[in-house]
């Protein structure tokens, strides 16, 4: 997976006050985690990262963050947003290294039409995300889940699955993923029932 770049500026002014000047600048605090080290306090531009986002559509993309002039490979771990903005108020990070997986939560995307659809059935994505376990550059941008052979009343469970390549999925408990769900059409049945009700009428 391809790394975006982002700047941000380390920081040893902490506390309430410190944060409300520095958001006064355009800017918001953060934290870059790495296990067994202190967290990495820094300042960046919110706008500069939610653009990157918007262009990758993935909230899984690795972001190569330049701290006077160290580089660092990070996932995004939280964030914090205003109540009522809705703007970027704190970002957390977690440090990674090529060499070492992370888990993380990609999105679902089922594909094709499942047989249970074409007779009535509805779609139901019981989980829209799943978790993976895998190499930084393996982290897929979805799970597929291929629904074509689903009929009405079935469903899928995350066992019946194939992760991508260079990933396995991270659960305790089997579940459901995706279902069809519905009361069955009879096509032949709606017909007649129509041409009933023109008789009636005539």
């Amino acid at each position: 997976m391809p790394t975006a770049p982002l700047q941000a500026n380390a920081r040893d002014d902490f506390g309430k006050g410190a944060a409300r000047k520095l958001r006064a600048t355009g800017h918001v605090p953060g934290l870059i985690y790495r296990a067994g080290d202190p967290p990495l306090h820094i300042s960046l531009d919110p706008a500069e990262l939610t653009l990157i986002f918007r262009r990758s559509g993935n909230f899984n993309t690795i972001l190569e963050i330049s701290v006077d002039g160290q580089a660092r490979q990070c996932l995004l771990k939280d964030t914090q947003k205003h109540p009522v903005s809705r703007s970027l108020v704190h970002v957390d990070f977690v440090e990674i290294r090529g060499d070492e997986q992370v888990v993380v939560f990609v999105p679902v995307r089922p594909h094709g039409r499942a047989k249970g659809m074409e007779v009535g059935g509805k779609l139901q994505l019981l989980r829209r995300e799943l978790k993976v376990r895998c190499l930084p550059a393996d982290i897929p941008a979805e799970i597929p889940v291929d629904i074509r052979s689903i009929g009405l009343g079935e469903f899928r469970r995350i066992s019946d699955l194939v992760p991508p390549q260079g990933c396995t999925f991270v659960f305790d408990n089997d579940f459901n993923v995706v279902a069809i769900a519905g009361r069955r059409i009879d096509a032949a049945a709606s017909d007649g029932d129509e041409e009933d009700e023109e008789e009636a009428e005539a």
